[in-house]
């Protein structure tokens, strides 16, 4: 017979093994995208969703990451979370909600996206003086 306190152990890390709702590092220059399954290499790029089952799903810009969300009729509230690397930073992912967009076919992102995150309205209007582009919000990348 099996002690009762072993197997509340199994259940206690199977729960929490499955429970994770924030993102997963991505591995740069392993990891492959979830859309065009290209290795994810720009670590300014880099862009993760996590669900609220706890699955994550990785890619190598915000471009192929909305493409995978419209694709596969992902709605908002399929959705615990969203994040992207800071394009001044060094892959380090962060939530959408805490960042500042700017467009510019200066940026050359891995698909053509041409969409960065920043971490203030500061960087990235300073980044807009050094190229030709517009801001976005979030809500218009959705």
């Amino acid at each position: 017979m099996v002690p009762l306190s072993k197997i509340f152990c199994i259940v206690t890390l199977c729960l929490m093994s499955c429970s994770h709702l924030q993102p997963e590092a991505i591995h740069y220059g392993v990891d492959a995208c979830m859309h065009c399954k290209m290795t994810i290499s720009d670590t300014r790029f880099g862009a993760e969703f996590v669900t609220k089952k706890g699955r994550d799903f990785k890619f190598d810009d915000i471009q192929c990451m909305m493409s995978y969300v419209k694709e596969n009729n992902l709605k908002k509230e399929d959705i615990a979370g969203f994040y992207i690397a800071d394009f001044k930073g060094v892959g380090e992912l962060k939530a959408i909600s805490e960042m500042f967009f700017l467009k510019s076919a200066g940026l050359k992102s891995p698909m053509g996206g041409n969409v960065a995150a920043l971490n203030s309205e500061n960087e990235r209007d300073s980044l807009l003086q050094q190229m030709d582009g517009s801001q976005v919000d979030w809500d218009e990348l959705w």
